[in-house]
């Protein structure tokens, strides 16, 4: 079961900037789970998810292979395990509005030290 909880969007922009930088809302929502799944992943009545996976440590990133085509669209529905050292974030839009990012974090992941700020970056 997936615990959720948000934080303001400076206190993990580190993290975010790596996928997302020109986000600029100012919260985040972090879900803890082992499991991540997609959907949305192409336009559908103006709204749509984008996932990018971070590596916590070097914070190289990973674009999702969604497919071409709706019709063709391979991570549509799939669900994954969420591996330590890794997270996933999604940017929402919704009606052709963007909504507050969602940080997906493997329960080991959650410290203290990944939440604050991270100045050496």
């Amino acid at each position: 079961m997936a615990n959720t909880f948000s934080v303001p969007a400076k206190e993990i922009r580190w993290l975010t900037d790596c996928a997302f930088p020109r986000y600029n809302k100012r919260k985040v929502n972090i879900e803890v789970t082992d499991k991540v799944s997609f959907y949305n992943t192409f336009w559908d009545g103006g709204s749509k998810n984008e996932y990018i996976a971070v590596k916590l440590e070097s914070g190289e990133t990973a674009t999702l292979d969604r497919g071409s085509s709706p019709w063709n669209a391979v991570a549509e529905g799939k669900t994954v395990q969420l591996e330590p050292g890794v997270a996933i974030v999604e940017k929402p839009c919704f009606c052709g509005k963007d909504m507050p990012l969602r940080v997906y974090l493997h329960p080991s992941n959650v410290t203290e030290k990944l939440l604050s700020a991270k100045t050496e970056k």
